[in-house]
């Protein structure tokens, strides 16, 4: 059988699975906008662990991870960063999010920032850059899906018609099971792509002579990339001021706080989903090694050398590879439709609504806006902006979520600032975000927009926390001298 045929094959059986499962998520789900968005808050730790996982691990451990030791070398060290902050967020916040989530009713970063500042403002700001955020996050997973589906199948396949399929198999489940067909695929799609990423981890090993062989001709054929100098650093330093905290701030994997059954559940899997997530990380760094090592020179699209390996060495193999980007895929941008309905619905609409809907029209509704972001996103997917670099677009991305870190800390925190200081903590940085990217001013500094956005809203941040803590002893000293 040829690699097109087992491809199409492998996609067909892995669709009707998955339909198969989302009709049964789709009989346990209820008409509710609660059941529709955090599954009615009853996710078990089991589950949790890998709708988490399946969220976080997305079409860039198959394509654009790999390729950063062909394209960066050491810079892929940013991965293990994020195996450390990410999980640590989750352990320092999660129960504290679950808590007051579930206390007052809250879906959505919005609600929860716009609720304890007490402030329509914030809730809309946090809602426009939580979407801005998570879509080009959302488009190159259906990109990402297309490239490796072309390549892996030389060709027969084409780039539209993996990007169309995927995208008609999302809507399909998401607008029948909502959050509880997420959750039950998540699990399914975690499992599937951390089996066949341990196995294609060893496979490459083997393939390459192993190890020692494999990082001495990394030594041999890109020594610059293997330490950091005044090229990498500047890249190094804007990647993990912005990844390993968007892992954990991005609206999808932040609304996973919500979703969980107790406290409890949601401690326990941090441990798992730290232990899964750098097993996963340790994976696709040595299938970068060992396929930069045999193909260093011959790739046009590093992106794409992870089916190359396949191609060269096990064609048929290819063909696992294009499931394991169907899953990675899915998972990640049937989360992030949801979260962009919640946003929509219970962040944007419901301050320019007047009128109370019903509990059915508000599910309907929230159906609707699912499936109309996942329109707009194929079609993304599909231009030619759609189909280029990966890696840029999710430093971008990352940037903007990042800037949810300063209400997240104030808030459980310091518990100092008003919602004037935290919009302008928020605005600066999305305003050296944008500064950066489309001027100069960023090359001539040597910063990219994730370092950018971090410290202008860090600086403004401490400046309003010194200045809050100045007001408030000046305050406490007047008072002790008119006694």
């Amino acid at each position: 059988m040829s690699v097109s045929a087992l491809s199409i094959v492998l996609v067909i059986l892995y669709l009707v699975v998955i339909k198969v499962i989302a009709y049964m998520a789709h009989k346990r789900s209820l008409p509710t906008v609660l059941d529709y968005f955090v599954a009615s808050r009853s996710v078990s730790t089991f589950a949790l662990v890998g709708t988490i996982l399946a969220t976080m691990i997305n079409t860039l451990a198959v394509t654009g991870v790999p390729a950063l030791v062909y394209k960066g070398g050491i810079l892929y060290c940013q991965m293990f960063v994020i195996g450390i902050i990410a999980p640590s967020c989750i352990s320092i916040f999660g129960r504290k999010i679950w808590r007051y989530g579930k206390e007052h009713n809250i879906f959505t970063q919005g609600e929860i920032f716009g609720r304890y500042y007490n402030s329509s403002a914030i809730k809309l700001c946090v809602a426009v850059i939580g979407l801005i955020s998570v879509f080009p996050f959302m488009t190159i997973q259906l990109s990402a899906v297309g490239k490796v589906f072309s390549a892996a199948t030389s060709g027969a396949l084409s780039y539209e018609l993996a990007v169309l399929a995927s995208s008609v198999s999302i809507g399909g489940y998401l607008y029948l099971g909502g959050s509880r067909a997420v959750v039950w695929t998540d699990m399914i799609q975690a499992f599937i792509f951390l089996l066949i990423i341990v196995i294609s981890a060893i496979l490459f090993t083997y393939w390459s002579g192993g190890y020692v062989d494999a990082v001495s001709k990394l030594q041999a054929t890109i020594p610059d990339k293997l330490t950091f100098n005044s090229t990498n650093t500047p890249i190094f330093i804007d990647n993990i001021l912005s990844w390993p905290f968007a892992f954990f701030l991005w609206p999808q994997l932040f609304q996973r706080m919500f979703m969980a059954e107790s406290e409890r559940a949601l401690s326990r899997s941090v441990s798992w989903n730290f232990i899964l997530f750098n097993l996963i990380v340790l994976c696709t760094m040595t299938m970068g090694i060992m396929a930069t090592a045999t193909l260093y020179g011959q790739v046009q699209d590093a992106d794409q050398i992870v089916a190359m390996m396949f191609q060269r060495f096990y064609p048929l193999g290819a063909a696992f590879i294009v499931i394991a980007v169907f899953a990675t895929g899915m998972s990640t941008v049937d989360s992030i439709l949801l979260t962009c309905s919640s946003i929509v619905n219970r962040d944007i609409i419901t301050l320019v609504r007047k009128s109370f809907l019903s509990n059915r029209s508000e599910f309907k509704m929230a159906q609707t806006i699912a499936i109309a972001f996942l329109l707009l996103s194929t079609a993304f997917a599909l231009s030619e902006v759609g189909r280029g670099a990966m890696t840029p677009l999710v430093t971008l991305g990352a940037s903007f979520a990042t800037l949810f870190l300063w209400p997240l800390l104030d808030m459980f925190y310091f518990k100092t600032l008003g919602k004037s200081e935290i919009l302008l903590t928020m605005l600066a940085g999305v305003v050296a975000i944008c500064t950066v990217k489309i001027t100069s001013i960023g090359s001539s500094l040597g910063i990219g927009v994730g370092a950018a956005g971090f410290t202008v809203s860090l600086t403004v941040f401490l400046f309003c926390l010194i200045r809050e803590r100045f007001l408030i002893d000046r305050r406490l000293a007047i008072q002790t001298a008119s006694f």
